[in-house]
């Protein structure tokens, strides 16, 4: 005969008590789990990916697999741990659920202080940059009270945290270091920002004030000092041709995914390189706006689209908005009436007093190799000798270098 102890037995728990512990269970065993995927797993995936030469938007699209694929494992995970908590004795099963609790504290205290446990494990490298006659910023991760210290021998008198309270991990961290600015005589600013949600209007213009009429050196940091950092560091270097602005490090936002790193077509088309620094593209959707315009490196972009079509108008409309948010540097011409070297000839001679790096924006582009189809690309391709040539198969990054990956945005057809 059985002994019936030696054998589990299933209690059947309340409604209440079910789903109290499932979702115990479900944010214990997500927030280390999500931890480790957004620290190790996402960086390895992405550095995989761009060393095969993957193109923006399907990494995007390949990051939002995986995302939806980790909420969907620790769920299913969650609910097989709660139906075996629920087949142990109740001494057994109250030890388990504070044993679940062990990795999540600790989850919690690394981004507490992300620079001391998570930065390294994430890549962060720190950087810094002067504005002549300006402030000087530098670039790291979520600095603990012994870094403040640190900094301020270093001669920084600002910190600038671009932390969000509505992140529920960061919310700690950020009262910590205000209090702790405050013992070191640091003023503390407050300048949160939400890459994946929100725009960061107000953020983004305190920044561009800081960059245009602070003082002092300022440390902007998020917490793993990459996504929010990037972004930062893209508008306020956008502000060069305002300040003279002068790069210190090499490891700054002009490490970032250029056309060049391309290895498939836009939506549209084919880039074209004129010169170096010098690019033709078509105008671009979404994903790849964001990727290699906002977070990339295209000098000045001059756009030359249609009004009369009203796709590319509301597509103007929408991306100057975005351009100046960003800090984008940027001039419209009027798109030729007729075709033909008359049309044209104002067009390139405008393009021709530019200096320095140059994107041009066109309503299409070839989706072959040699001679553009567009009009205004077809008339730099002439002047210039240009033709549409083929895309690397595979790019490669240098020993340490890394490329920077905007916010995941799904690219949309027509868009």
């Amino acid at each position: 005969m059985t002994n019936p102890g030696t054998r589990m037995r299933y209690t059947k728990p309340s409604t209440a008590q079910f789903f109290a512990t499932f979702g115990y269970a479900w944010f214990t065993i997500g927030l280390f789990t999500g931890t480790l995927v957004l620290v190790l797993a996402v960086r390895g995936i992405l550095d995989v990916l761009q060393r095969m030469g993957w193109e923006q938007s399907a990494q995007n699209h390949l990051l939002i697999g995986v995302i939806l694929l980790f909420i969907a494992l620790s769920f299913l995970l969650a609910r097989r741990v709660v139906r075996f908590l629920y087949r142990q004795t109740t001494t057994t099963r109250r030890l388990m659920l504070v044993g679940l609790a062990v990795p999540a504290a600790l989850s919690l205290y690394a981004w507490s202080n992300p620079a001391r446990f998570l930065a390294s494990f994430a890549g962060t490298v720190g950087s810094s940059f002067a504005m002549k006659g300006g402030p000087t910023f530098m670039f790291g991760s979520y600095p603990d009270e012994d870094r403040l210290k640190e900094l301020k021998r270093q001669g920084v008198t600002s910190v600038v945290s671009l932390q969000s309270r509505a992140v529920l991990v960061e919310i700690s961290g950020i009262k910590e270091e205000r209090g702790a600015a405050a013992r070191e005589g640091l003023a503390f600013i407050e300048a949160p920002m939400l890459p994946w949600v929100s725009d960061n209007t107000e953020s983004l213009e305190k920044i561009k004030q800081l960059a245009l009429h602070g003082k002092g050196t300022y440390y902007v940091h998020c917490g793993l000092g990459r996504d929010r950092v990037n972004i930062a560091k893209r508008v306020i270097e956008a502000l060069e041709p305002q300040s003279s602005a002068h790069v210190a490090s090499s490891n700054n936002i002009k490490s970032a995914a250029g056309f060049e790193r391309r290895t498939e077509m836009f939506e549209r088309g084919m880039p074209m390189k004129v010169k170096e620094g010098f690019w033709v593209i078509p105008y671009l959707n979404e994903a790849e706006f964001y990727g290699f315009i906002l977070q990339g490196q295209p000098g000045h972009l001059v756009v030359i689209l249609d009004p009369s079509r009203a796709e590319q108008r509301g597509w103007l409309a929408n991306a100057e908005k975005k351009m100046k948010q960003y800090a984008v540097a940027y001039t419209t011409m009027s798109y030729p009436a007729t075709t033909g070297d008359t049309s044209t000839r104002a067009i390139v001679a405008k393009l021709r007093s530019f200096t320095g790096p140059v994107t041009v924006i066109v309503p299409s582009m070839t989706t072959g190799l040699g001679d553009p189809i567009d009009p205004v690309a077809r008339a730099i391709s002439k002047e210039y000798g240009a033709l549409v040539k083929a895309l690397p198969k595979t790019i490669k990054l240098a020993p340490g270098e890394t490329l920077i990956t905007p916010p995941i945005i799904p690219a949309k057809p027509g868009t």
